[in-house]
Order: structure tokens, then C-alpha cells, then sequence
């Protein structure tokens, strides 16, 4: 055998493992950004992670458990209408008790800007004022694109 062909089948050898093993091949993996289960979700998570530290949005699960699962990692979350803050994730309660989640794009004054998607999977701006989010919005919080400091928590609690 000549030499060239061995070092062909050598690379061959040692690329198709390599390739196979690196191939997401789960056919039931989500196509969507870090496979959440839908594209609203990705999308709200990729544009978290646009003003987020590295790794992002880490924490898993369905809208349902996110505020909870976020906390698990250290995300900053806040349960004040007036909390909001630009690239936050908002979740709410709608009236047919299933978790809603949206980005939020601006804050003013006495509302928010927030982008979520329609029914029909289309994205839209919506926007609502800190008084109608504290008594007819069943909100749950915010979680700020920002982590915990460890190390100042750690400083306030020792003194």
C-alpha cells in the first residue's frame, strides 16, 4: 500500500468517530436557540444573553419553572413592577394561568416597553404601566441579565 493512502485511511480512521460523536444528532433536540422547546423562548433567551455574562441563560426548563431555576444559578430577579430594567426577562401569569415571557426594551418613568410574540408566533413590542402591572397583571418578576456577586454578599454578610 502506498504511503498516501495509509495517511488517508489514518485521517478517515480518526475524523468519522470524531464527527459522529460531535453531531447532535437527538432528532427530538429543539431546533431553537439553546433547544428551548419553542422559538419564543429562544428568542427571549438569545436576547437575554446578548447583555449576560458568559455562559447566558444556563438554567433549563419549561417558562413555568424559569424564575425559580434562574435563582438556582445566581441571576439577580426582582418582583417589583418598578424592578424593570432594559434586557430583563419579565414573566407573568396570563389568564389562563400559563406562564408568559417576554424581553424588556425600554423603561420610563411610569411603564415598560416589552417584546414578546402574538399567538400567531409573531414578535411584538407591547407596552403597560407600572400601575396596571402591579394590580391587573398577575406579574411574577423580572430576572436581570446580571449574576449575584458572590464575593460582595460575601463581604455583607461577615460584617
Amino acid at each position: 500500500m502506498k504511503m498516501g493512502h495509509f495517511y488517508y485511511l489514518l485521517f478517515l480512521a480518526l475524523w468519522i468517530p470524531v464527527t459522529v460523536f460531535a453531531c447532535d444528532c437527538n432528532p427530538d433536540a429543539s431546533p431553537w436557540y439553546k433547544h428551548l422547546p419553542n422559538q419564543s423562548l429562544g428568542y427571549i433567551a438569545q436576547e437575554f444573553d446578548k447583555l449576560a455574562p458568559a455562559p447566558g441563560m444556563n438554567w433549563n426548563g419549561d417558562a413555568d419553572d424559569w424564575f425559580s431555576n434562574a435563582a438556582q444559578f445566581d441571576w439577580i430577579e426582582k418582583t417589583a413592577p418598578q424592578d424593570a430594567r432594559v434586557g430583563a426577562i419579565i414573566l407573568w401569569e396570563n389568564d389562563n394561568r400559563e406562564i408568559s415571557v417576554g424581553i424588556v426594551r425600554q423603561v420610563t418613568a411610569d411603564h415598560i416597553v416589552y417584546e414578546l410574540t402574538n399567538k400567531d408566533g409573531v414578535f411584538i413590542q407591547s407596552s403597560i404601566d407600572f400601575d396596571t402591572l402591579a394590580n391587573q397583571f398577575h406579574l411574577i418578576g423580572y430576572i436581570y441579565p446580571v449574576k449575584v456577586d458572590e464575593n460582595k454578599q460575601a463581604r455583607l454578610i461577615l460584617k
